[in-house]
């Protein structure tokens, strides 16, 4: 039995969804493994991840809550159920009971608090049952017939604890509150401590979490000097670049007594590349950046073979700042299952002597851990909830995530968190190439070169890293020029400023997923130089400028 009440949630309701991540992630007895927005996709999930509690809405878009109930279990009879309805509907309360619920709640009445002594007391009352049941045919003696039969004690009226005889102790954490329970066919008016059964729901709406954000450390060394006044981003730039080796791929590690992960790339000279996106300070865009390209990656097709339709490559970005990220809010996804949900199960298995092995993950094991995002095939690992879920996720545990996703994924994006924690720097370690994202401002500059005298200190390969300069116009008070030189950084391409990148994360869209632009055009670009999968030219849709002589010769 876990120490923690494994819950899924299968409900459609996106905000409703949010407000049950907080709720979950500060109550330490409740862990929200996974959330489902449809039947089908709930099904498969609770044969993935074996929850211990379904909450289920009795309103699905594929679905019912009522037929979802009776197929879950077919597949597990222990499984417990909390129904929700959406309104105070007894059909839907009668639908719910007849099903097998164990619980049902009224989303429009009861509050977030109730929600979490509901779910402690089902499955407590469940438990209890069941040891109960398992205990009685252990213990229970052979009748002999021939001799009399003690008289069985009385149960005790208005002292009934949902149906305890009274000489049977109330289990431990058992609540005082008053809730209802679906048995036989209708409300039963029982009593909890001589209270009826029936919560006296109240609205209460859930407040949002305050988040907070992290200082950016300064530089000994004073970078304004030698920088000219305004930028210039026309034309192809004047400053040497440098052309990227053939990548080799990493030859993945297998223990003799371990079965090594089978590695499907999707063409022959696609080989598995692990990227790392990082900034020393934020607010520039990296986390754009990396969603954008991401998305690009994903949407590309490969030539397979003669005469077969070209393939998609399989991607998948990883949100490695811990404490903050937000790249599933910036595609809509719901942030659970999360990095925290798969460190949780690697630490589990490290505890039980997997120290001794290399540890892996087959893509059966992981992918129960990943979102998709259904417009690109984009898988993500997603960050915790909240910041106190990343306590237990180490630079051991980071390693095996790496290890084991690059054995499957032909891309895997590590955007990173603008610190130099040790999970960090293992993530950029483990990387064949880190890309550091930087604007054309002075204090970002600035991190910049405290990054690279950090890393530096501690014998980094400089090598592996390379500069993307983004949102650059021409109210920049630094040159391109000048920044690459004072960096002394490979300089990959320059990403002009569009006011649509905010918008899009605002609405959980991928710009690459449009109409092609300056912006997407050098997402692009950059992505074709880490891995060449990207046509060399693409046709930007732009508006031709109206002249004065060519209105004349129309007419």
């Amino acid at each position: 039995m876990n120490s923690k009440i494994h819950i899924l949630l299968v409900d459609e309701d996106f905000h409703w969804t949010e407000d049950l991540h907080r709720v979950f992630a500060l109550e330490p007895s409740l862990k929200l493994i996974g959330t489902s927005d449809t039947m089908s996709d709930g099904l498969q999930k609770m044969e993935m991840m074996k929850p211990d509690l379904i909450i289920v809405n009795m309103e699905l878009p594929d679905g019912d809550g009522a037929s979802f109930i009776q197929q879950a279990k077919k597949t597990n009879p222990n499984l417990i159920f909390v129904a929700e309805i959406n309104n105070n509907d007894p059909v839907l309360y009668q639908q719910a009971q007849r099903a097998g619920a164990h619980s049902v709640l009224s989303k429009s009445s009861v509050t977030t608090g109730e929600i979490i002594q509901i779910v402690r007391k089902v499955f407590e009352e469940a438990r209890g049952q069941r040891i109960s049941q398992q205990t009685s045919k252990v213990q229970t003696p052979q009748i002999n017939p021939d001799q009399p039969q003690p008289i069985p004690q009385p149960y005790q009226q208005g002292n009934m604890l949902g149906g305890m005889p009274m000489n049977q102790e109330r289990p431990q954490g058992f609540p005082q509150q008053p809730f209802f329970t679906p048995q036989g066919g209708g409300f039963q008016q029982g009593y909890q401590g001589g209270q009826p059964n029936g919560y006296p729901y109240q609205p209460s709406p859930f407040p949002p979490q305050q988040g907070y954000g992290q200082a950016s450390q300064g530089l000994g060394q004073n970078p304004y000097q030698g920088f000219p006044q305004g930028a210039s981003t026309s034309g192809e730039p004047p400053y040497p670049t440098q052309s990227f080796p053939q990548h080799q791929g990493m030859a993945p590690f297998s223990p003799a007594n371990q079965k090594q992960p089978q590695v499907t790339t999707s063409a022959a000279r696609i080989r598995t590349s692990v990227i790392a996106i990082n900034s020393p300070k934020g607010g520039v865009g990296k986390s754009s950046f990396s969603k954008e390209l991401a998305c690009a990656f994903a949407l590309a097709k490969i030539p397979t073979a003669p005469g077969l339709p070209p393939e998609r490559l399989k991607v998948c970005l990883v949100d490695m700042d811990l404490d903050y990220g937000n790249i599933a809010s910036m595609l809509r996804l719901n942030p659970i299952p999360n990095i925290s949900s798969w460190a949780d199960d690697i630490n589990d298995k490290l505890r039980k002597g997997g120290e001794k092995q290399k540890l892996l993950y087959a893509p059966d094991q992981f992918m129960p851990y990943l979102l998709t995002h259904a417009e690109t095939g984009l898988k993500v690992l997603a960050a915790p909830v909240l910041p106190t879920q990343a306590l237990d996720i180490t630079e051991r545990v980071v390693e095996i995530i790496i290890d084991s996703l690059k054995n499957y994924f032909d891309i895997v994006i590590l955007d990173t968190g603008n610190n130099t924690r040790d999970y960090t720097l293992v993530a950029i370690e483990k990387s064949q190439k880190t890309i550091v994202v930087s604007t054309a401002e002075v204090p970002t500059v600035r991190n910049v070169q405290a990054l690279l005298e950090t890393l530096e200190a501690i014998h980094f390969p400089m090598d592996k890293l390379y500069l993307a300069l983004n949102d650059v116009s021409k109210r920049n008070d630094l040159s391109v020029n000048d920044i690459v030189r004072t960096l002394d950084m490979t300089l990959l391409g320059v990403i002009p400023e569009d006011p649509r990148v905010r918008q899009a994360n605002n609405n959980g869209e991928a710009l690459v997923m449009g109409k092609d632009t300056e912006y997407t055009n050098a997402i692009r670009k950059i992505g074709h130089q880490l891995v060449p999968v990207f046509a060399t030219k693409r046709k930007m849709q732009t508006k031709k400028k109206a002249n004065l002589f060519g209105f004349l010769m129309k007419k």
